[in-house]
């Protein structure tokens, strides 16, 4: 559990940028601003993939190992 915790932490305090706080804002009329939504949002996708894999890893683990405990 302290495993997830600390994932948890390190994706929230990561994602927290004062490069991209400081910005004013963007052009969405710009011809690269449709590919970097893409890239910004798939990126998004893969580190929400990636947390559920670990924490369904971690769950599993877990369960097995108190199975085999109770055994």
């Amino acid at each position: 559990m302290r495993t997830i915790k600390s994932i948890i932490t390190a994706v929230a305090l990561s994602s927290i940028s004062a490069t991209v706080l400081a910005h004013e804002g963007h052009d969405h009329s710009h011809w690269s601003s449709d590919a970097l939504h893409i890239l910004f949002y798939s990126s998004l996708a893969a580190v929400a993939a990636a947390i559920s894999f670990l924490v369904v890893k971690q769950l599993k683990s877990t369960k097995a190992n108190s199975k085999n405990k109770e055994l």
